[in-house]
Formats: C-alpha cells, structure tokens, sequence
C-alpha cells in the first residue's frame, strides 16, 4: 500500500501546473476545448491541429473532465493518469484468473513502479488506449480459461472503446493473439464465440463516423483512413519517423526501467517453458510488439499494447543467471545514462535543480543494488522530481509558447498571431483564457496584440521572449506587441 501511495502521488504531481506539450497535447486540449466551447462533438476540430485528429473518445473524455472540473491542465492529463493506474489494477485483478494472483500482482506493480508510468503524465491517447487494450486482452484470456458471456461483453466493450481512441491497433492485437491462440492452442474452440463477435466491436466507431460525417462532408474521415490505415499498410511512415528491428525492444528496456533486468531472463524463461501461460504471452507479444519491429513506422507508444504481457512474463518465468546479470549490466547503463545525462543537462544550460533527479537517481541506484526493495521506488521519485526540479528550469526550451500567450493574454486585447509559428499551443493557451484570437499575416488594427516571429524593427513597447520552437530545438525569438 505505500508503494501505490506513492505512485499515486507521483503521476498526479505537476499534471495541473506543467505547461502542455507540443504538438499532440495541445491538439487533443484544443479539440476538447472547441467541443465544449461550440457544443459540437462530432469531429475533433482546432487550429493548426489538422494532423492530430482521432476518433473522439480520448478528447470526448476530457471534453467531460472539463465540465465537471472547469478547464484546466489538469483535465487534459488526468483521463491518462486514470488510465494508467487503472491498468496497473486491472493486471491485477484480471490476469489472476488466467496466470494467479501472486504474478499478476507483481506484474501491475512492476508495470506501475516503472518509467512507463511516464505515460499518465502527458495527456495523450496512449494512456487510455493502454487500458481498453490490456482489458480486450485479459478478457478474451479469461474466456479462454474460463467461458463465460461476460469475459465476451468485456472483450467487446473494451475493444469498442479503443476502436473510439485510436481505430486500428486493438484489431492488430486482438487478432493477432486470436489468430495464434485458434492455432496453436488446445481449447481454441473457446475463442470461436469471442472472436466472430468482434464486428460488435466496430459498431460504436460505425455510429460515430456517420454521425461526424456531416461535420465537414466526410472530408476528416477520409483523411484518417488514408493517414491512418491506407498509407501505413502501403509501407509509409507516421511523419517519416522510423527505426531498425529492435528498437521497440531498447524502448522497453528503457520504459520498463528498473525492472528490465528481468526481461531477458523471462524472454529465454518463456521460450524455453511447456505450458498454456507461455504460449498466450508469446501471442500477445507477437501481436503487440514483434509485429511493430517489422513494419518501416516506429513511435515509441506503437508496441504498449504488449507492455502488460511483457511484465506478467517477468513477474513469472526466470531465465539463466547469464541472461539475468546481462539484463541487470543493461539497467544499470541506462540508470547511469539517465543519471548522467540529467547531470550534464544541468552543466550545459546552466540550471543547478536539473541534476537534482539525475543526483537522486544515482544514490536510490547505488542504495537498490544492496537493498533490492528500493527499486520500486527508482522510477516514480525520478519521475516526480524530473517535474518538480527539472522542467521548470527548462521551460523556455520546452514550453514557450506558455510564456508569449501569458504576455499577450496581460495586455487584454485581443490577439493576432502571425502565421509564421503553427503549432497548436498558442492558440489553445488564448482560447482556454477566454481572448479573442485570429490568424492574419501582416500588421494588425489599431486595438489588437500581434503575435509574431518575424519582427524586424520592433516598436520600444514590444516584448521578446527567447527560447526553443516547441518539438523544433530551434533558436526562436517571439514578439508580443500590444496595441
């Protein structure tokens, strides 16, 4: 119980006071926002926002978080941070009946005790979607265990929910796991009635895309098929990030930090073991993670879906000494890189409470390698002091924008922002304010506030702030000039 005490009180700390990310954040704010501010919720909708959008429950949830608790920071991040905690429970609680109460247990602490948890920090779609997917999984393993119509309502809710988060993904994994389970698994007569009514499934996802239709003639949804589905299976990539097989294997060794010691011991462990548990973590991986590895598109949050099979592997099976002093030699390296890495941050922009993470993770670390207890607390305190000490000292780097849209919000006029900088924050930082707000190139009326990058003689009134383009790391200089 301290332990979940304290990762409760990490993943919460700095949701309602850190400033949003750039670019995926500050969309989903601002499509949360137009739904609540023009009553239209059909089809996420915001400035400079046009690649960002999703099918809508993500932005649906809080577009609700923000009418009951006003619009905040807060409620952008906390439909995520909900989820992840709840996922870590629902290990628990659901993987019991297929793999016991003592793995699955250990398991949602691991995954809760890990820098996964970074996740319910930001709020994207990833944390939800982590939860509808693990829920589809566990349920149709359940039924496998143990048929019953509920496992099957479970599987369909859960996978209706992430079809309405992100679309495809829930379907790779499902019926990946499915198809090698109806394969390779003795009583895979059990899966027929679960599987074939998996078109339930779609049904919600259905009713909302001819329901958003008329939003703008279908014109959004077409862009999500051939962005989402059409370009990908034709071998394209999501904004040309890409990565080698392997690269969701270095992720996980990073994200699942301090616990990943264990996953090469557990993935020799599980290759090597006779028995039902074996054969359904190997289907999820392969369904959630090796299948990633082999398409060109590679982002990090690609492969979550397995990360719940993956610690309920390393809370279960035990591989050789070797593979389990290499995977201790591994987390250790990327303990010390983080460690260092934060340190020397510290040193090059010139802010001393920048190391106090890297320095509290390098003495927890020493302190756990004699008293292997204090692992479960490595990443949530160094996860709660990167917010507290760090990212406050790098806030022009990382959260400009917050800053301009403060300097034009005190002038209390109304804004025009230059159409040199298109990236969704500043318009939602405006927006949330209450300002009225509009892009123009050029010189505004008389009255209203300009917004700019490109100023080249700035009037003796004008206000520059220096610092980084959000998701850019480029020099930028911006420009508020009241009326």
């Amino acid at each position: 119980m301290p332990i979940l005490l304290l990762v409760i009180f990490c993943l919460l700390l700095g949701l309602d006071s850190t400033p949003l990310w750039d670019q995926d954040e500050a969309a989903y704010a601002g499509f949360a926002h137009q739904m609540v501010a023009t009553g239209d919720w059909r089809m996420p909708a915001f400035a400079w926002s046009e690649v960002h959008r999703k099918p809508p429950l993500h932005f649906w949830l809080i577009a609700a978080a923000s009418e009951l608790l006003g619009e905040r920071l807060l409620t952008v991040r906390l439909p995520g941070a909900l989820s992840v905690l709840g996922c870590g429970a629902l290990i628990a609680r659901w993987g019991a009946g297929v793999f016991g109460a003592t793995v699955s247990r250990r398991a949602g602490l691991m995954l809760l005790t890990s820098l996964a948890m970074v996740v319910g920090k930001i709020g994207l779609t990833d944390g939800p979607l982590l939860l509808a997917q693990t829920a589809a999984a566990l349920a149709l393993l359940n039924h496998l265990k143990t048929p019953q119509l509920r496992w099957c309502l479970a599987l369909w809710g859960a996978s209706a929910a992430a079809l309405l988060i992100k679309g495809p993904p829930v379907l790779i994994l499902i019926g990946g796991m499915g198809g090698l389970l109806l394969l390779l698994h003795p009583d895979r007569k059990r899966l027929l009635l679960p599987l074939l009514g998996m078109p339930l499934a779609a049904i919600p996802l259905v009713a909302w895309g001819w329901w958003a239709w008329g939003a703008d003639g279908g014109e959004s949804i077409r862009w999500m098929l051939d962005f989402y589905i059409l370009d990908r299976a034709s071998g394209g990539t999501a904004l040309g990030q890409t990565g080698p097989p392997g690269f969701y294997l270095l992720t996980m060794l990073l994200l699942l930090f301090p616990w990943g010691w264990r996953l090469p011991g557990a993935l020799l462990g599980m290759a090597s073991a006779r028995g039902p548990e074996a054969m359904i973590l190997a289907s999820w991986m392969a369904a959630g993670w090796w299948f990633y590895e082999l398409i060109p598109s590679k982002l990090p949050a690609y492969a979550l879906g397995a990360y719940p099979a993956i610690v309920l592997a390393m809370a279960q099976f035990e591989g050789p000494r070797w593979a389990n002093r290499l995977g201790g030699g591994l987390t250790a390296l990327i303990g010390a890189g983080l460690s260092a890495g934060l340190i020397g941050l510290a040193v090059t922009a010139g802010a001393a409470t920048i190391a106090v993470p890297g320095i509290v993770l390098a003495v927890l670390g020493v302190v756990a390698w004699r008293r292997p207890p204090i692992r479960a607390v490595l990443a949530p305190i160094t996860l709660a002091l990167i917010w507290l000490a760090a990212l406050p000292a790098l806030r022009p780097e990382l959260f400009l924008t917050a800053d301009v849209a403060a300097v034009a919000i005190e002038t209390g006029h109304p804004v025009v922002i230059a159409e040199n900088y298109r990236l969704p924050s500043l318009p939602y930082y405006l927006s949330a304010a209450g300002v009225d707000w509009r892009m123009e190139d050029g010189v505004p009326p008389e009255g209203e506030t300009l917004i700019t990058t490109d100023l080249t003689e700035p009037p003796v009134d004008a206000v520059a702030l220096d610092g980084l383009i959000p998701d850019k790391g480029r020099p930028v200089r911006f420009w508020v000039v009241p009326p």
